[in-house]
């Protein structure tokens, strides 16, 4: 498989709508979901043969969590068309992904995933965290990981960051999202 990074500016109307027939395959109570309306930082494409195979965006906010400023990055929408499952493809897209967060000089990514995926992501590098969990705003409809039944996962990158992992034992970590959405 080869990985295409796509900053999300220069992303096609054409790749746009591969990404999102590659979600309904995968996913298909989510079909005929609109594009999101936020913006992510860059777009991971896995082809093989020119086909779009995989697929996952790093989205980044910055985040303000127990008196510290923090430049956060989230991974969201991973996905692998459903033939190509079991090759190792996310794997290889989740690892990049960390890859691209630390260039770009990310403190922590933080993201939420179900709990039968959780395993895929400590293989590659992120803690679960039982006693944190994710809100996706401040708005009467925002997002709950906990009440979601979602899993917690969190890497620290930057030295601020890891002098302050005691903070993210346990907590609700509010990122500045649209109401609907959660990393």
């Amino acid at each position: 498989m080869q990985i295409i990074f796509y900053p999300q500016q220069d992303s096609s109307q054409e790749l746009r709508e591969q990404i999102l027939a590659l979600e309904d395959r995968a996913w298909p109570s989510l079909r005929g979901a609109p594009w999101p309306q936020r913006e992510h930082r860059v777009s991971l494409c896995g082809k093989e043969n020119g086909l779009l195979i995989a697929h996952a965006a790093v989205a980044a906010a910055a985040l303000s969590y127990k008196g510290q400023s923090y430049r956060a990055f989230g991974l969201c929408e991973v996905v692998v068309a459903p033939e190509y499952r079991g090759r190792g493809l996310a794997l290889a897209l989740i690892a990049a992904a960390r890859e691209t967060m630390q260039r770009e000089g990310a403190d922590l990514c933080v993201f939420t995933c179900e709990p039968e995926l959780c395993g895929l992501y400590t293989r590659a590098g992120w803690r679960q965290l039982d006693r944190l969990s994710v809100c996706g705003g401040t708005a009467p409809g925002a997002l709950h990981s906990d009440s979601l039944g979602l899993c917690t996962l969190l890497s620290l990158f930057s030295p601020k960051a890891v002098s302050h992992q005691s903070d993210f034992a346990c907590g609700e970590l509010i990122l500045p999202l649209e109401e609907g959405e959660l990393w």
